[in-house]
């Protein structure tokens, strides 16, 4: 008797705990109804990115060059990174190479060719580097991204690892319940964002896997194109991105493996690299990118110190003469010292790890 009488209390505290659950989801989802629907953001007029880009006629590319001037040629060579998608023209790092390459009246007048191939990997891009070494330049740059390992001769195997990137839209009885109910739009919502979150890291593992087709390709294309640029005697230098999405900070930063591995690559095959990464271990990936979130192209800020870091390696490693090396503004040389001073007395913290 005792032991029914305790069943029964037991049955009765469940019971008591599921209806007070379930009134709780009943406020919530009251709440979110009651509540009015939040304005939609305007991705574009919420950023800073323009409206249109424009183009630079052939004839206005390269200013600083007078005709019959003999000049220093460089050809930058990559994919949307280097194309500068979401930037313009003369934003992007291969401008503003050329740009600071004719600072000093003493240097000859340089020119920076892009040739950038949006959705293209390292193999794809070998035709590029041959038109290029064509053209008699006196060095290549070759812009490289994690996602240049991608195999595009499998593209389905590709397209069907990318659509595990985005989220999957409701269908069927979780479309039914996300018309129903608020609540369970926005907990589908957070459930899909998490699995796409945890796919984003996977999808890099697999094409960094040594078995991976992709990855095989792009150690080879770079082994070819170190050696035709040695037979026309023209140096080359890989320039390393990382991924903008990820805190760049030790530690955090998930995709150190890839840059590993390709950085063993090229030292192996005695290949020069600029790991872009070293460069921005502190800085904020959101305030490098051209739309957090919806866009990791770098913006305008991001395309500057690519350039600053590759003129900086060029002319540290002497592969280009010093006479290429920029003078410091006097006017300002004094602006860092004063910017750290001001952080000091307003004893600004790091952001906790």
């Amino acid at each position: 008797m005792l032991l029914k009488i305790s069943v029964m209390n037991h049955l009765k505290k469940i019971a008591l705990a599921m209806v007070s659950f379930l009134i709780a989801l009943m406020m919530i989802e009251i709440v979110l109804r009651v509540a009015p629907e939040p304005d939609r953001l305007d991705v574009l007029e919420a950023s800073d990115r323009p409206a249109s880009f424009y183009r630079i006629s052939p004839q206005k590319q390269h200013p600083w060059k007078e005709a019959q001037v003999e000049s220093l040629k460089i050809c930058v060579v990559g994919d949307s990174f280097t194309k500068g998608v979401g930037v313009q023209q003369d934003d992007r790092y291969g401008a503003r190479l050329e740009r600071m390459l004719n600072l000093n009246a003493a240097a000859k007048p340089a020119e920076v060719y892009v040739r950038g191939l949006p959705g293209s990997s390292t193999f794809q891009q070998i035709p590029l580097v041959d038109e290029a070494l064509e053209k008699d330049i006196n060095l290549l740059i070759l812009g490289i991204c994690l996602n240049d390992a991608e195999d595009w001769t499998k593209a389905d195997e590709l397209r069907a690892w990318r659509k595990e990137l985005l989220p999957k839209q409701p269908e069927g009885l979780n479309k039914l319940l996300s018309k129903i109910s608020r609540l369970y739009s926005l907990l589908y919502l957070k459930t899909q964002t998490k699995k796409v979150s945890k796919n984003y890291y996977r999808y890099y593992e697999k094409i960094y896997d040594e078995n991976y087709s992709g990855w095989g390709r792009m150690g080879s294309s770079l082994e070819t194109i170190k050696r035709n640029c040695d037979a026309k005697n023209v140096p080359v230098l890989v320039v390393l991105f990382p991924l903008l999405t990820d805190s760049f900070k030790e530690g955090e930063y998930s995709f150190e493996y890839a840059h590993q591995k390709i950085i063993d690559h090229c030292a192996e095959n005695n290949i020069r690299y600029l790991d872009i990464l070293q460069q921005i271990r502190h800085k904020d990936p959101d305030r490098l990118s051209v739309i957090p979130l919806i866009d990791p192209h770098p913006n305008e800020i991001a395309h500057r110190i690519f350039a600053e870091a590759i003129l900086n390696y060029l002319t540290e490693h002497k592969m280009l003469r010093p006479v290429y090396t920029p003078r410091e503004s006097s006017s300002e040389s004094s602006l860092a010292d004063s910017w750290r001073k001001i952080g000091g007395q307003l004893k600004l913290a790091k952001p906790e790890e």
